[in-house]
């Protein structure tokens, strides 16, 4: 329920900072932009807000299931996370070839067991990653994300022509600099998704403004008042 509504509802009643907030969403679902402002909205609130998308899927849901979803619930029923099996996990993807490895450990960083409050695994998994990128194919792909995502915050703010033209053309850059990386396809996704709002925006005519019309002055048949003799 990640999506937007086309206006602000009237008296709405106020969100409990308690809420808990989980939005899932298929990385290709058209409403994958709209579930983001969703994300940026709920945590502006105050709201602790989690998000999972969900690779290669459109609008759907994973069959093998969200394991962050199920994370999420263990939580809101009172469970704790499971340490053991995290560990495990931890490992497995260490095992992986090192872009593989990086890829694993970025998603694995946000799941709701590894963000609980006091978690050690924020600063574990960062302290992986951190030495992964030492590698410059890995360090590439890093700085490939990051600009990514700050393209996606441009989007979520954009309001005028003009940056939907610079968010084209930055999209188009990043599409070039990140041939055979696996976020390529992603980065292509999204491109598309910006040329397409383009075109529309660039075919819709710029409404004319009509002029007012000027109203004349009606004649001024009163006598002129001589002038003071003692102004100069």
């Amino acid at each position: 329920m990640g999506g937007h509504l086309p206006s602000p509802l009237k008296d709405r009643p106020p969100i409990s900072k308690d809420t808990q907030v989980f939005i899932g969403v298929g990385r290709l679902d058209p409403n994958h932009l709209s579930s983001l402002k969703g994300l940026v909205y709920y945590r502006g609130l105050g709201l602790t807000t989690s998000f999972e998308a969900w690779p290669k899927l459109g609008h759907d849901f994973p069959k093998q299931g969200s394991a962050a979803l199920r994370e999420w619930f263990t939580l809101q029923n009172g469970g704790q996370a499971d340490e053991s099996a995290l560990e495990k996990e931890f490992r497995q993807h260490l095992a992986l070839p090192p872009i593989e490895a990086w890829h694993a450990l970025t998603e694995f960083k946000d799941r709701p067991f590894c963000t609980t409050t006091e978690s050690p695994w924020p600063e574990k998994i960062s302290a992986a990653l951190k030495k992964l990128e030492q590698d410059p194919q890995i360090a590439r792909e890093a700085s490939i994300r990051t600009t990514h995502r700050q393209l996606l915050a441009r989007e979520l703010k954009m309001r005028t022509l003009e940056e939907l033209r610079r968010i084209d053309a930055g999209y188009m850059k990043l599409a070039g600099s990140s041939t055979g990386s696996p976020q390529t396809d992603d980065i292509q996704h999204d491109h598309r998704r910006i040329l397409a709002v383009l075109k529309q925006a660039e075919a819709t005519p710029t409404p004319r403004q009509t002029p007012a019309p000027v109203k004349p002055e009606p004649p001024n048949d009163r006598r002129p008042i001589p002038m003071n003799p003692m102004v100069r």
